[in-house]
């Protein structure tokens, strides 16, 4: 059996119902960690979990700095 096999065999044998399985195990403060990650596009997860996928997909994951973008000086051309 493959590894991916084994992940999802273990996966299904948590919840039989996937739709439902956030909504009954997730506790208030999970549920809004969750949210927030969602909104930010931030990975979730431990320091090691972060860097481990920086190394396998080759690029810095930062942390996004809070506020707006700065504005970037363009010459239009007419």
């Amino acid at each position: 059996m493959s590894r991916v096999a084994r992940v999802v065999a273990r996966l299904l044998s948590r919840a039989e119902d996937w739709r439902a399985y956030p909504a009954e195990g997730l506790e208030p403060e999970q549920a809004n960690l969750i949210r927030r990650h969602e909104r930010t596009g931030r990975p979730l997860g431990s320091a090691a979990f972060l860097q481990r996928l920086e190394t396998r997909l080759g690029c810095v994951l930062p942390k996004p700095l809070p506020g707006r973008k700065p504005r970037t000086k363009q010459k239009y051309v007419w």
